[in-house]
């Protein structure tokens, strides 16, 4: 496996006005990327696109910021730290928000995020994404390095709609299978 190595953005919330050329950009910049030195900014992309290409993303130096997007599955399955060395709005390291579409039936459903056990500096910024289940189930604290410090807002009401956890998750999972239970491995450097 290379260590594949490869430069984050600093564009915030500021996206190209083609969709399609936002999309691949993105892939463009993270196919075969292990560790992201910067952020990792996933914005403005549309409903069918393919992103099972941001698997191989490990480790991200900066923040991560989720936001604008439509949709329904974020595949940042092995992203296992955020160092949070630079912060969104000096405060996240992780903010998703505003992940639907104004007049559609789509958005993120799930954050997909099963392998991510610590996040080093800042906090988790998780809001207005009409569709999102599970955020609520996660025990942010066992992530989050310092939680009394670092702001975790996250909505507490999942919507009606939302799967409970898999009986094996004891309730804090990203997602309704089995597989996708909160790892309870933090602090514990696996």
């Amino acid at each position: 496996m290379g260590h594949g190595v490869c430069a984050g953005t600093e564009n915030k919330l500021s996206t190209l006005s083609d969709l399609e050329q936002q999309y691949r950009t993105l892939r463009k910049y993270y196919e075969n990327c292990e560790v992201v030195m910067g952020n990792l900014e996933i914005t403005s992309i549309d409903r069918s696109r393919d992103l099972t290409f941001l698997r191989s993303i490990r480790e991200v130096t900066g923040y991560v910021l989720v936001a604008l997007n439509q949709f329904d599955y974020l595949p940042l399955e092995n992203l296992r730290i955020i160092r949070g060395t630079k912060l969104y709005e000096d405060r996240y390291s992780l903010a998703v928000f505003l992940n639907y579409r104004r007049d559609g039936n789509f958005g993120l459903r799930q954050l997909g995020l099963r392998n991510l056990t610590e996040i080093l500096g800042g906090g988790v910024y998780v809001d207005k994404n009409k569709f999102l289940c599970h955020a609520d189930t996660i025990h942010w604290q066992d992530i989050v390095k310092n939680p009394r410090n670092n702001p975790v807002v996250v909505p507490s009401n999942s919507s009606v709609t939302c799967q409970k956890c898999h009986r094996s998750c004891n309730g804090r999972c990203w997602g309704p299978k089995e597989d996708q239970c909160q790892s309870s491995l933090a602090g514990w450097g696996n």
